[in-house]
């Protein structure tokens, strides 16, 4: 079991009021507070707009950001807040899952009251999980400055991650475990710990072995009690559907599952899409395979699919491998399984391109093996090959991440998502791209490919810093040899 951090807030009572002045008199001088709630008042009107104002923060350390301090009037105010009371229509945080500590209410007096009455609750000392675990070494947001995969930043609905340089940062008083970023992250650099991915599929593979062939409920926790296995359905509770991605709903399968149904409640809408676009090529892929349709859905539409027993899917004998962190672990050892009993003659199976599945095709006049590709692949699927130089690539290793093709200066990259039925084949070295080695013309020591040479002295033909003979032939110098030319003779 993983290291479970908390973070703590801390809230002594004071509360912003931010809306017109109608409603915010009303709210500050009409309506009744709590004792230890110190309100204090922010008109937005003639003289601030909603547009010059930013919140930022969360429960215990909020704060007015503006362009021009002068704007706010900033000297009256307190430079953070505990609270903050927005009665603005629309709300000044647009964000779907709202920070803690913030609230919204309409302009009806008695809401505002029962809002205010409230807010003594959120006064004290309280704590959170860290929900979230982050191993930069095989994040894909970016290499040398330039920018990759941004799945994670487009899937929060709590905008709670944010781009530092070529790695990423999670605010962690900000993120309410909703898990997207855990189920969107193609490399598994970002994974979920409350609870983590192998706890989930310890308590699937228990189930299942007790009750075979049930289908899978992932549901939220709420504090009801209901049975683990009833009606052919085996209960799994987490904190966050969201978090509980295609890898697992695999394994499911590979483990016997009937079918797995996830639980919409307390999903954010975002959640909802996040989730729907992974449904869409888990379930096209388990169709191509010959195991049925729509095996993994929402519970709503399995209680309104009648004929849900009738196609029910493909018995398989159940997989017994052991439940690993590792995301690509657990999705290689699952496919290994299901393509096992694949009832289908195809060997190559074309996929949807948020599946992080596939081939990366290289384009053989334009790759001079520069080997970026190769620096910047968080999963080392893409690999030098020595003595001769040359590229290859190891399919099964492969995330599609897409930070290779952004990186290659060339072009020369392109993915191809698919699964190969072959799994063997997935796992095997395949050469992408050789060519012959260029040695340097004064000492003879390979340092580049042919190819390399004659795109870069193709590319600076004609250039003003390398007009002579001799400027050109310095790019067919190694680097020791370059130096030692320029330093005898300028």
């Amino acid at each position: 079991m993983r290291d479970r951090g908390y973070v703590e807030y801390i809230s002594r009572g004071s509360c912003l009021v931010i809306g017109d002045e109608k409603n915010v008199k009303m709210a500050v001088t009409e309506c009744k507070w709590p004792k230890n709630i110190t309100p204090e008042a922010l008109v937005i009107g003639n003289d601030i707009g909603r547009d010059q104002i930013t919140i930022k923060g969360y429960l215990g350390n909020f704060r007015i950001e503006s362009e021009r301090d002068e704007d706010i009037n900033i000297q009256t105010f307190r430079k953070q807040w505990d609270l903050i009371l927005d009665l603005m229509a629309p709300s000044l945080i647009s964000v779907e899952v709202k920070p803690i500590g913030y609230f919204r209410a309409g302009s009806n007096r008695l809401d505002i009251q029962n809002l205010i009455d409230s807010l003594d609750e959120w006064i004290g000392v309280f704590e959170k999980p860290r929900y979230f675990s982050y191993n930069q070494e095989i994040c894909a947001h970016g290499n040398q400055g330039i920018e990759g995969c941004q799945k994670c930043l487009e899937g929060c609905p709590a905008e709670a991650i944010s781009s530092k340089g070529d790695s990423i940062e999670v605010d962690p008083y900000l993120c309410q475990g909703c898990g997207d970023c855990a189920s969107l992250c193609p490399t598994g650099a970002l994974s979920y710990v409350w609870p983590g991915r192998e706890e989930v599929l310890e308590e699937m593979l228990s189930g299942l072995r007790e009750n075979p062939g049930n289908q899978i409920l992932v549901r939220k926790k709420d504090g009801t009690e209901i049975p683990k296995s009833t009606n052919g359905m085996l209960s799994i509770e987490v904190e966050s559907v969201a978090s509980v991605g295609p890898e697992t709903w695999l394994a499911a399968m590979a483990y016997g599952a009937g079918g797995v149904c996830l639980g919409k409640e307390g999903l954010s809408a975002r959640s909802v899409k996040n989730i729907e676009d992974q449904m869409c090529w888990v379930n096209d892929l388990l169709t191509r395979l010959g195991f049925g349709a729509s095996l993994v859905k929402w519970t709503e539409d399995m209680a309104n699919d009648k004929r849900r027993q009738r196609n029910s899917r493909k018995k398989i004998s159940p997989a017994s491998f052991v439940p690993l962190s590792s995301k690509k672990d657990v999705l290689n050892m699952a496919l290994a399984h299901l393509c096992k009993f694949a009832a289908t003659d195809q060997e190559e199976i074309c996929l949807a391109s948020n599946a992080p599945l596939g081939d990366v095709r290289v384009d053989e006049a334009r790759c001079t093996l520069c080997m970026s590709c190769v620096g910047s692949c968080p999963t080392q699927a893409l690999v030098a090959r020595n003595p001769v130089p040359g590229l290859a690539f190891v399919e099964e290793s492969c995330t599609q991440c897409g930070l290779c093709v952004e990186v290659c200066p060339e072009d020369a990259l392109e993915l191809v998502p698919r699964l190969l039925k072959d799994r063997g084949r997935a796992r095997g070295l395949h050469l992408k791209q050789t060519d012959e080695p260029f040695h340097c013309i004064e000492c003879g020591r390979e340092f580049a490919t042919k190819k390399m040479i004659d795109s870069v002295t193709d590319k600076l033909a004609g250039h003003v810093m390398f007009r002579s003979k001799k400027q050109i032939q310095r790019l067919m110098m190694c680097e020791a040899c370059r130096v030692k030319d320029i330093l005898e003779n300028e």
